[in-house]
């Protein structure tokens, strides 16, 4: 997943931070309240990684966050899970690993030729 935005990145105000939790408190439906919820969370800037919260993984994947969700009492399918996430604009890409310094002798052990 692309690195979250700030609260300010997102254009999210003092004001729409206190509108946020006074709609918390009167929220009746379930589902209104988890959405509000969410929104908050991410306009107090809390971002949470799996290590942080006991998973031994360095990043969420779908089913990894589904499973920590039903944890917290909150139910909700791998499918609906994906498309919200699009709908937020986030992206999930594999990691892309880069070692720290370039092989000696590259053309050797790529099969290069040797002069003779």
């Amino acid at each position: 997943m692309r690195p979250a935005r700030s609260p300010a990145e997102l254009g999210l105000t003092a004001h729409d931070k206190r509108k946020l939790k006074r709609a918390l408190r009167q929220a009746r439906d379930a589902r209104h309240f988890r959405r509000l919820l969410a929104i908050t969370l991410i306009a107090e800037g809390k971002g949470t990684s799996p290590e942080k919260v006991g998973w031994a993984s360095h990043g969420w994947t779908v089913p990894l966050l589904c499973t920590h969700l039903q944890r917290q009492g909150f139910e909700v399918s791998a499918r609906t899970l994906r498309r919200r996430l699009h709908e937020a604009g986030l992206a999930w890409k594999r990691p892309h690993y880069v070692y720290a310094t370039a092989a000696p002798h590259p053309g050797q052990k790529k099969g290069g030729s040797f002069a003779v």
